[in-house]
């Protein structure tokens, strides 16, 4: 193949999001702050998406903050607008769980990407804030934004966010958070019929 054929198929590939992020130099990241700035999630998406670039992964990461409805109208507008992209990610928390239940939107967590639990939230339950990616992305796309996290996790500024807000780590990824969740939101929905809140 000649040199120009091939440089003009990277660069197709590329634009349509075809190569993995590992193939990216670093991601121009997306994030969805499904809460109104100046809150817990704002600083959680913030202080990750820092952790990020410092990391060395990202090489920007512009933020989104949609509040309301418990984090369901950004939750809705992250699953209807992001699908398939590999480069956005999404903090939730809690909160969001009791808001899907008792709100019943017509969006669901279960159609975003678990990507992984950060931090722990202790409410009446124990349950993480985390990070969920675009529905429709691909298990390598899903693997290679888990390793970003991940990545970010190690980096000293999420250390000193840990620091700073008093955050218990919790990091949590894969299948293990897929079933943490799962568990999580049927405790939550038991705990809500039990006291007649639903």
């Amino acid at each position: 193949m000649r040199r120009d054929t091939f440089l003009k198929s990277l660069a197709a590939m590329a634009a349509v999001g075809a190569l993995p992020l590992s193939a990216n130099a670093a991601a121009n990241l997306k994030m969805m702050i499904p809460a109104n700035p100046g809150g817990g999630w704002d600083s959680t998406g913030r202080a990750l998406g820092k952790a990020l670039q410092d990391a060395g992964v990202a090489s920007a990461v512009s933020y989104e903050n949609k509040g309301g409805a418990a984090g369901a109208l950004g939750l809705a507008q992250f699953v209807n607008a992001s699908k398939g992209d590999p480069n956005a990610l999404m903090v939730m928390g809690a909160v969001m769980l009791g808001g899907i239940i008792t709100g019943k939107p017509p969006v669901s967590l279960t159609q975003a990407t678990p990507i992984a639990r950060i931090t722990s939230e202790y409410n009446v339950f124990v349950l993480p804030r985390g990070v969920y990616a675009a529905p429709g992305i691909t298990p390598e796309q899903r693997k290679a934004l888990t390793d970003m996290v991940l990545a970010a996790m190690k980096s000293k500024s999420w250390a000193e966010s840990l620091e700073k807000n008093a955050w218990t780590p919790a990091v949590l990824t894969g299948s293990a958070f897929d079933e943490f969740v799962d568990r999580e939101f049927a405790s939550l929905r038991a705990i809500m019929v039990k006291s007649g809140m639903i």
